[in-house]
């Protein structure tokens, strides 16, 4: 875990993370930096965003409570009653650039399939109806990753999540990464 003092964007980002409730932030070999939200870690570069509802009840555990999974120090913490998310990835006023989009969630309690299910909406078109994450990533403390091609992002990227159940909606992270981007990384390793 780190800290640092970058300044924000004045371009586009090209590759973020968003490590909901993490205790600062952390750079993947891959040129990913997680950035903690809430910002508790220490400075973090100026990207801007916003939860609703400001009453989320943000949790953190130690990576070793999450059974499986690749980002295990993503799944530890994360955001519960959330129903919006706005991550500026762009400066106001830019032509839309796409971003492949990746969702990670971990059910943090013994929460049985059925008891938290909610829609998940990217840049107001739902893209994953009744997600369920304990039947999803086949129980609790294990994570699970939704992934999203193509999603277009001219300033914000909005996220929303409605819940169907009595069990509040969870969000562990977010990372987006600009296709072009992508695309690039992967010309790079074939070379």
């Amino acid at each position: 875990w780190t800290f640092n003092s970058l300044a924000g964007p004045k371009e586009p980002v090209a590759q973020i993370g968003i490590n909901l409730g993490a205790p600062g932030d952390r750079r993947l070999d891959d040129g990913t930096l997680w950035l903690d939200y809430p910002d508790v870690g220490g400075p973090s570069p100026r990207i801007e965003i916003a939860a609703l509802p400001e009453d989320v009840e943000w949790f953190r555990h130690h990576s070793s409570r999450i059974q499986e999974g690749a980002y295990p120090w993503v799944a530890a913490s994360g955001a519960i009653g959330l129903r919006t998310l706005r991550i500026q990835l762009q400066p106001e006023g830019s032509p839309a650039k796409r971003y492949a989009v990746r969702l990670f969630f971990a059910e943090r309690e013994d929460a049985e399939p059925g008891q938290r299910v909610f829609d998940v909406t990217l840049q107001d078109s739902t893209v994953a109806k009744g997600v369920d994450v304990a039947a999803l990533a086949g129980g609790p403390r294990r994570e699970h990753v939704l992934t999203f091609a193509d999603v277009p992002v001219t300033d914000y990227l909005m996220i929303a999540l409605t819940p169907h159940t009595d069990l509040d909606t969870i969000l562990c992270g977010v990372e987006a990464v600009a296709e072009d981007s992508k695309r690039e990384r992967v010309a790079a390793a074939q070379d």
